[in-house]
Formats: C-alpha cells, structure tokens, sequence
C-alpha cells in the first residue's frame, strides 16, 4: 500500500481489512466523506457526544480545549461503510494534524458516535493506542460507538510501503514515488485517529460468517504503513507488515514504532481449534522480522472482557539502525477488563528497515508423557531364536528388548510388540523389555530363556 496526502487528510494511511458486523436490514450508511456534527439532541443521528480527555499525569477528564475539533466522518468507497474518528487542530493542514502543542503523547481521549440505524464493524484500527471500544443500541434504537484511545507518535511518508516481497521499502522516504510526484513527509509527535473500516456489502454469507470471526479486535499500530492483517492457515500465523523512516527528517531522531492488538477467544478457537479463555501456557507467539536484528520480549496478558481473548503487546521496535532508549508508551492494560491472569513472554527480533514482521500463532505441542513399563504378554525359544511379545502400553510408538549373558549384551527395537533374537548362543539369556516415543519408558521386570 503506497500513501499520498489524500490518504493522510482522508482516511489514514492503514488499510487493515476490517470485520463485518451482524447483518443490518433497511440500514442508511453514510454517503461519501460525511462528516459527523456534535449532537444537538438526545434522538440525533450521525453526529458526536461525551467527547473528553486526559492529560498526561492528570486524573481528571476534561473538555477538549477549544481549538481541538473532532473530524468524525462515515465513508462509503466501493459499498464498504467505514467510520473515522479522527483529531485536529485547524482544517485544511496536514501539519495540524499533530496535536502536541495541546495535547501532548500520551493524552487519553473518549468519544460516543451515533450512527442511527447503521452499527459500524466492530473491529477497531487505530493510528493511536485504542484502549477500548463498545457498541449498544440507545433507548432510541440508534447505534452508539464508544470509544477510548491515546495519542501517539507518527511518521508518515511517500516513498515508503508496504513490498509484496518484503523489501527494504523505505530507504528514501519523503521522495517523491510512483503516486506522490512531490514527495512528503510528516513527523507528528501526538497524533490520534481511529478507523471501523467496511467489509464490501456484496460480500457472500461465507466471507461474512469468516469475517465475524474478528468481531471484537483491536489493532493498534504508529507504522509509516500497515498491510492487510491475513491469517495463513499452512503455517498457523497471523501476518502484518510494516514499514517507517528508520528516523525523522531531522536525521537524528529514532523513530519509535508501537503494535498492539486484542485478538477475541472466538478467532483464536476458530483457528487454532483451542478451547476459549485456555490458559496462554497452551499457546505459543513468535514475531519474525524480514531480517534478522537484536532480539526483544514482548509483554502480554489474558484480557476478560465482554468475551475474553489476548492481548499481544509488542516492545517499542525502530527500523532504525543505531538506535537509542525507546521511550515509554501508555499501557492499555486497562483495556475493558474485568479480570486479568496469566502472561507469556514470546521472543521477537527488530529488524533494522525491515519492511515486514509475523506473528505466529500456534497452540503448544503437549507435554510428551514416557509410556507406561510393559510386562511379558509371552517369551519363547525356538532353536537359536528367542521371541518376545510384550503386552501393548499406552503412549507407546515402539519397543526395545534387551538380553544379556555373563558380558554379553544383545537389543532389538521393533514398532511392533513382536521383537527377536537369533542365532543366540547356547546359555541361559536374561531379558527385559520397554516402550518407547520421544522419551523412553522404564524396563519391565526380566525373563531367563535358555538356549540349548
């Protein structure tokens, strides 16, 4: 996906596929780009209530200052309702959008949004850090969407995309590209936008039912550019790439990146097939860079909201290649929880102007148990043959025997339960049995079979 200014001013430069919500008869979507007023009353449609925010350090909400407007819009490109909700200070500037001089990184932020009849896809993607979101119907049946986010640093430049083929992509940002003939870039240091993007209206009740899947998931991400989150079904990961500017157009300043999603027990079940809220020590999550660069450790935490799901928090990462100390970014550990249990600690690598990263999702093999110790089911001497039969033992995939006489030690492995010796020498053998499969179980209690 390549920007221009018009994503920026319009739609935000994210183009995360978004989730479908339930079906909606005699629905009014928006027309395109219509931007949403504040209410003028309790039984108002598509306008704005409650807006508020929260300083950094501070405890109190407030309201916002006064040259600090929401732009909230509905907008319909190709039949796929989408809502932004989106912060600036003056129209008609992309620079304005960077609310620093009000409000600072980090500034906490909470709006209500009426959309009448039409409920947006529960599936927030925002260029901010998204806290929380809900959507109910009022006592007038119109759809509200409530939701709860925090400014955030943001890069954004032409010349730098997203590379099917997982390229360097942005080595030259801010020069003009294929799309942008002049070439921008800006380096917000408080920004704050947040997006339900549409699912086409003409999709099939397949695509929709696999959609529904995500209702409920928040991604949020400061990225130059972010492709498509896709879940590969071969390899069990759930994809996104990224590319930004290693630094700011100062040349000095590290570009600190953020990713943070919640993703709903339901998708991880219908995925992985693992039961919903099962512990995180039954899943596993990797992050896998383009290329190779220092290791980090993400946090992460088992969130009970509504319906439960898992919170995947990656570190501060930077395409940067000699960076300093990230700074801190505000937890959204309080993203609509109730309850909170169990960690997991997985390993990512940070790959200086790598333009991708994966996160795998698997669930964890299970503990290998040793089989159980087997007994003789029968042992007989034919000849110089000696035959073992040991009775079948659970977890078993094969079974070695072993016999000895004075120095003399003799082993055969069979996947059967059937093992045999021959030509033994004359004598008296002592034999025991065992099963095996990744581990090795314990030996049986031993036979004497003499060979004459």
């Amino acid at each position: 996906m390549k920007l221009s200014k018009v994503s920026i001013v319009g739609a935000l430069a994210l183009a995360f596929s978004s989730l479908v919500a339930p079906s909606q008869a005699s629905v009014t979507y928006p027309i395109e780009f219509a931007e949403f007023p504040a209410c003028s009353a309790p039984s108002s449609t598509n306008c704005y209530s409650n807006p508020e925010v929260k300083l950094p350090g501070e405890s109190d909400w407030s309201t916002p200052p006064s040259d600090i407007y929401f732009r909230i819009s509905g907008f319909d490109i190709a039949r796929s309702p989408s809502l932004v909700i989106d912060m600036r200070r003056n129209y008609g500037y992309i620079g304005d959008q960077d609310l620093s001089p009000v409000l600072p990184y980090g500034t906490e932020i909470k709006v209500d949004v009426n959309t009448g009849t039409w409920q947006p896809n529960p599936q927030a993607n925002g260029v901010s850090v998204v806290r929380s979101f809900s959507q109910a119907k009022d006592s007038n049946q119109n759809w509200i969407t409530s939701v709860h986010f925090s400014t955030i640093n943001w890069s954004p430049a032409s010349n730098c995309y997203i590379e099917e083929n997982f390229a360097d992509s942005c080595l030259n940002p801010g020069t003009p590209g294929e799309f942008d003939e002049q070439g921008f870039w800006e380096d917000y240091q408080s920004f704050a936008q947040v997006v339900f993007w549409g699912v086409e209206l003409s999709a099939d009740a397949e695509t929709l039912a696999q959609r529904r899947l995500w209702d409920g998931m928040i991604i949020s991400s400061n990225a130059s550019s972010s492709g498509s989150p896709y879940f590969d079904q071969a390899s069990s990961s759930w994809i996104i790439k990224t590319a930004g500017p290693g630094r700011y157009k100062d040349g000095t300043t590290t570009n600190w990146l953020y990713f943070q999603a919640f993703i709903p027990d339901r998708s991880i079940e219908a995925l992985l097939g693992t039961p919903a809220g099962e512990s995180l020590s039954s899943i596993s999550f990797t992050r896998q860079d383009a290329n190779t660069a220092t290791a980090s450790t993400p946090s992460g935490s088992r969130i009970e909201r509504v319906t439960g799901g898992i919170l995947i928090t990656m570190p501060r990462y930077t395409f940067d290649t000699n960076p300093g100390t990230p700074p801190s970014v505000y937890s959204v550990r309080n993203v609509a929880t109730t309850r909170q249990a169990d960690s997991f600690a997985p390993s990512f690598v940070a790959a200086p102007r790598a333009s991708t990263f994966k996160i795998t999702i698997k669930k964890k093999a299970a503990a290998v148990i040793p089989p159980s110790k087997p007994s003789f089911k029968s042992a007989s001497v034919r000849s110089k043959t000696i035959t073992l039969v040991a009775k079948a033992t659970a977890r078993a995939t094969s079974y070695q025997a072993s016999c000895s006489k004075g120095r003399t030690v003799k082993s055969v492995t069979s996947r059967t339960t059937t093992l045999k010796f021959t030509n033994m020498a004359k004598g008296t053998w002592t034999c025991k049995i065992r099963a095996k499969n990744s581990k090795i179980g314990a030996w049986s209690s031993t036979k004497n079979l003499r060979i004459r």
